[in-house]
């Protein structure tokens, strides 16, 4: 007790009255007269202290202590016992649970961030560690799958994957906006130099960012990542025209006339695409036309490498590596007999067949092949599948206004 009059006695020369509880906190309480049921506890603070009290008020004091999880203790001190600061100690309830308990409300908020954060390990730093550990081990071996975070991009979906590479649905996960990206991932060149394929896309991506029309899809971002070339544009809702099944001739006739009006754009812009076919026109929600992969453009200053393009759409000059606005015209040719007939119109078992094929002008006429086709839309298309380019329908103008009276002649 010479240790707790101590204590107290320097409380007290500071003006301080106090019980000491073990464990402390407990809530001392002082019984108060006055209500109908007879008595009221005060709360006058927690162990130990200080008491708001005069130790002049009476010569005797009675105490409640209330402490969860401990029995309620009713002391009564003289004031001499006050003085002393004294030390009691509390029941508990529920034997070694109790003192548990006390020590969980004592560190409940260390408790609480440390189970908080094991969840939230649980839930998402832990399978982001395994995801990143398993996209690792595709980087090494040269794989990509959807699910997989690619630069600043998420890999959604597969959307489509050939001899040049893959292209996906993507997100940016975290970014404000909340659209989706079309990113189309090259394949590594075998036997080409770093240089040399970053220069190529460095040009590929000048020749598309420069097209802004509605008919053409954006471009948005170029870079290479771990080897991976890559492109980045605009997401379409819709599908390439070779997929859609549900369409008419009058539909054809209105898709001709969109896609010759945004190769016209890029035209006057100086660029050609060199790969028109159904596969690279979109038809989006709202049934337009929308030209993908400018990827391959060529510039008209003659800066492009080679001719490209699809064997059976292509021009017979790009076989020969030249190109000009006239070649995309003739490429829309094929495209449109192609849906309007459901057959290509240069027949052959192999490339040099059908190149043959292209130069004699050989085809069935659209008029064979598809009932009630218009006069304008068979001038359309056999006016750009001339052989010569100085030969083919390349006026935009006169193009949209015979596709507009075909269609005239269609029930939609």
């Amino acid at each position: 007790m010479a240790a707790h009059y101590w204590y107290s006695r320097s409380s007290e020369s500071n003006g301080g009255l106090y019980i000491h509880t073990i464990p402390s906190g407990a809530g001392i309480y002082m019984p108060q007269a006055g209500s109908v049921a007879g008595m009221n506890n005060k709360l006058l603070a927690y162990s130990p202290g200080p008491l708001p009290i005069s130790i002049e008020e009476r010569s005797r004091f009675n105490f409640n202590l209330v402490l969860f999880g401990y029995q309620d203790l009713q002391v009564y001190l003289t004031r001499d016992e006050l003085r002393a600061g004294p030390t009691l100690e509390l029941t508990p309830r529920w034997g070694i649970f109790s003192k548990l308990l006390y020590h969980l409300r004592d560190y409940g908020l260390l408790w609480l961030v440390g189970i908080v954060w094991s969840v939230f390990w649980l839930v998402r730093v832990r399978p982001q560690q395994k995801a990143k550990l398993q996209q690792e081990a595709l980087w090494v071996t040269g794989q990509l799958e959807v699910g997989m975070e690619f630069h600043q991009y998420r890999l959604l979906q597969l959307l489509g994957e050939g001899a040049a590479g893959a292209v996906y649905k993507a997100d940016k996960p975290g970014h404000k906006s909340d659209g989706f990206y079309t990113l189309k991932v090259f394949h590594r060149q075998e036997g080409a130099s770093d240089d040399k394929q970053e220069e190529a896309l460095k040009k590929e991506f000048q020749n598309a960012a420069a097209l802004t029309h509605p008919g053409i899809v954006y471009l948005l971002d170029w870079g290479v990542l771990r080897g991976y070339y890559y492109l980045v544009s605009e997401y379409v809702e819709g599908a390439p025209l070779n997929e859609i099944e549900d369409y008419t001739l009058y539909d054809v006739c209105l898709w001709g006339a969109q896609i010759a009006a945004a190769l016209d754009y890029a035209h006057s812009c100086g660029v050609v695409h060199r790969d028109i076919k159904p596969a690279n026109v979109l038809l989006d929600r709202g049934r337009r036309c929308k030209i993908v992969d400018f990827g391959i453009a060529a510039r008209m200053d003659g800066t492009a490498e080679g001719g490209a393009g699809t064997i059976g759409y292509m021009a017979p000059e790009q076989a020969g590596g030249k190109v000009n606005p006239a070649s995309d015209f003739y490429s829309l040719g094929v495209t449109l007999y192609r849906l309007a007939s459901l057959r290509m119109p240069f027949q052959g078992d192999d490339p040099f067949q059908i190149l043959a094929a292209q130069g004699l002008e050989q085809y069935q006429p659209l008029a064979e092949l598809v009932p009630h086709c218009p006069k304008e839309f068979e001038t359309v298309v056999d006016q750009m599948l001339r052989k010569e380019p100085s030969e083919r329908l390349t006026d935009v103008v006169e193009i949209q206004d015979l596709l507009n009276k075909a269609a005239s002649k269609l029930n939609p």
